[in-house]
Formats: structure tokens, sequence, C-alpha cells
């Protein structure tokens, strides 16, 4: 079959032969798809079941576009290639990927940087953390940093991932699917790990953007360990003030989390004081659209005029920038787009967010020419947005292809040269 064949491509599994169908040979998610599994991957599907719908990594069916292609493969694909300091549990130690079995060790913490700053983890955190569970179908845990190689991600920026295999032991071909995908504060929980009869959870405690490279900091808690609870009087402090306060989140089963950064908008948590004091930082989150050239960003002080901070020449996909020790007054940031369309839908999915200390100001993605927002640095507190910040588009415009999604050959795959 070489025309309106219902598949993308297909590739022969730790072999050398990739093949196209039309035109996908041009899109670098189905080039970098199908070399997975010449590397041995297996698909990842995603929450709902379906074998590609893992669309935070190359091996579910995420992209179908020329231009568009800084993606990486996700947690358990990381763990099986040799990439990152050796394939996961090789014969020497590798800090970048570390195994932790919750029956033997059952509370640990970690601290993940990103596949996408990989190159600037000069402290060697983890990118992949493995949970054993005693049978071959473990979960993989990692930082989905929108960055870098992986800028143009396209599920879950700058979450933790959480991923389970179907067998194997992440060390050979097998599909995987996405368990969890976690903001700062939320946990994924199991009530029986493995057969255990004991819960089983892992938390995002806290997500850092704002440095280079970004991390991410997990709890991994198993049975006696994970405190559950009906009510918040069973829920006890954890002394992190800038945590906020331990209450009781009334799933099944209730479990004790932290509400969060205690202080207002416009304020900024001091753990070693225990206080909030004014904010003077400010953050430029961008996620560009298919014509990042177009896109420029400046952010100015009302009394004369000076800017503090600028960003333009950007290429495709996201791209952070902070701005500390603010002096008191009133500044504007305004974001600009040459050809007047905004950074959304028609070309690509892009929107902007301005933080304060954490807590959003503005964020938006339709508008023409160029969009303003005005804000204040008082000694005391900062003031919220004088307009109404302008909201992201209601639904998520549709990227997946028509078509149906590469499948496997159904022909037993040709063996590798001898």
């Amino acid at each position: 079959c070489y025309v309106d064949c219902g598949w993308a491509a297909y590739a022969i599994v730790d072999g050398w032969v990739t093949v196209y169908q039309g035109v996908n040979y041009a899109a670098v998610g189905v080039q970098v798809h199908e070399l997975g599994h010449n590397f041995g991957f297996g698909h990842s599907g995603g929450l709902d079941g379906q074998a590609y719908s893992d669309h935070t990594g190359m091996m579910g069916n995420p992209l179908f576009e020329d231009e568009v292609g800084k993606m990486c493969f996700n947690a358990a694909k990381n763990w099986q290639i040799s990439w990152y300091g050796g394939v996961g549990e090789g014969d020497e130690p590798n800090p970048y990927k570390v195994k932790v079995d919750p029956q033997t060790n059952r509370s640990s913490s970690f601290e993940l940087v990103g596949i996408g700053e990989f190159d600037k983890n000069n402290d060697q955190h983890p990118v992949v953390v493995k949970i054993e569970t005693g049978t071959d179908k473990d979960y993989f845990v990692a930082f989905n940093r929108a960055a870098g190689p992986n800028a143009e991600n396209v599920e879950a920026d700058n979450e933790v991932t959480v991923v389970q295999v179907e067998g194997g032991n992440g060390l050979s071909y097998a599909q995987s699917y996405l368990k969890a995908h976690l903001l700062a504060g939320e946990s994924y929980t199991e009530d029986n790990f493995s057969n255990t009869g004991e819960p089983f959870s892992i938390k995002a405690k806290y997500i850092d953007i704002s440095t280079e490279p970004a991390t991410a900091s997990i709890d991994i808690i198993f049975g006696a360990d994970l405190l559950y609870c009906t009510s918040d009087a069973d829920c006890l402090d954890d002394n992190i003030y800038c945590n906020g306060v331990e209450t009781c989140d009334m799933g099944t089963p209730g479990v004790c989390v932290s509400s969060g950064d205690p202080c207002q908008l416009g304020s900024k948590c001091i753990e070693e004081s225990q206080s909030c004091t004014s904010c003077d930082e400010v953050t430029v989150h961008l996620t560009t659209d298919n014509y990042a050239g177009e896109t420029s960003w400046d952010i100015k002080k009302d009394s004369d005029g000076t800017t503090i901070g600028s960003g333009s020449g950007f290429s495709i996909g996201y791209h952070t920038a902070t701005f500390s020790n603010l002096q008191e007054g009133t500044y504007t940031f305004t974001i600009y787009d040459a050809w007047g369309d905004g950074i959304c839908c028609s070309f690509g999915d892009g929107s902007y967010e301005v933080t304060l200390c954490g807590n959003t100001l503005v964020q938006g993605s339709s508008f023409g020419q160029s969009e303003s927002t005005q804000f204040t640095i008082e000694s005391g507190s900062t003031s919220l947005p004088t307009t109404n910040p302008t909201q992201k588009p209601t639904s998520t415009p549709t990227k997946q292809p028509i078509n149906t999604p590469t499948k496997q050959p159904t022909n037993t795959p040709t063996k590798q040269p001898t």
C-alpha cells in the first residue's frame, strides 16, 4: 500500500527500517516517533487509556507538523534509553536515573530537573525516578520542563508526570501509560500499591521555574507514613510556613495536603521570618506561536519610561524571564505582535503569563498589535491589574491529525542483519 493506507508511518522495533506514508516524512514528530521504535520503545497512552494519547512524550502521537518538533520522550522511555548517563539500572551508578523501592524505603524525596534543561543540570539532580513495584509494571516520575529540546511539548508543561509501563521493568519494549500530571501541591495516590494492601502517594511538593535549571520537588510516601484523614484535625503541621496550612483533601480516601502559599497577590512569602512582604519580583512566561519572531514584550517604569526588561527574537517554544528588586512605583507590561494577529490560535497555541512572586497578574493569547497591563510595586502590597486580564482561549485548538494514528506493521518485523 502506497496511498491512503490509513497510517502515517511504521518502523521495525529494534531495527533499522522506517517507512513513511505520503508527506508524513516531513513531520518531525512522526520521524522521532518512528525512531523511538527503532530504539526499542513501545507506544505511550494517556489518561484515557488509548494507545497513542500520551502527549507528554513522542511515543504518543502529539505532533504532525513540519516546523514544530522540540519534544522529548516520556519518563519510562528516558529510563530505557542509554542517554542521560546510561540506561536505568546500568552497571555504573547514575545520579540522573534513580530507583526507589517504597516497600523498603517508605518515605523519600527528590528534586528533579527536566530533560529540556539537562545541559544545565550541574548539580546532577535526577531526571527520572523509577518506583519499583516488585513486578515488571513499574512507575516512572519526571519533571516535564517545557524548555530547550522539549520547548514545544504538547501536554502538561512544567508539571510532574507519572508513567507506568505494562511490562519489561522499563528496560525493554513495552506499552506505557500516563497515570497523572501534577501541579505543585497535587498528588497521585493509590489505595492498594502493588497488591500490598497499603496506600502509596507521589506528591509534587513544589515547582520552581524561576531558576535555570527549573526544579520540581517530589515526595514518595508508602504505607502508614501516608496520612489519611477524615477532617482537618487529623493533619499535623509540617512546620513549613510558606506551604500554608495542612488540611484534609476529602478525596477517596482523604489525604492530608498543604494549602499553599499563604500570602496574598502582590506579596511574597519569606520562610526565614515566617512572614509576607511586598513583592518586588516579576516574571514573564511566554509560549510562542509558530511565528515566534513576530512576538516581543517590554516592561517600563511609568514615571520616567525606563525599560527594566524586554524580550524579542524568540525561537518557537517556551521562554521565561524574571526581574527582581524592583523599586516602588507603577510599571506597564506590553506584549507586541508585529503581524497584528496575537499569538493564538490560527498559527499555533501561543500564550503569555505575567506573575508577581508566583501569583498571576495577567495572562492572555488572543490580541491584535499589542496588549498592555499596568501594575504597582508598593511598600505594603502590590495592587491588582488596572485592566481585566485577557483570558486564555476557552477551548484548546485541535492539533491531533484526523487520520488514524501511526500503527506498527501487522507483519512480523524484519530482523536486524547478523
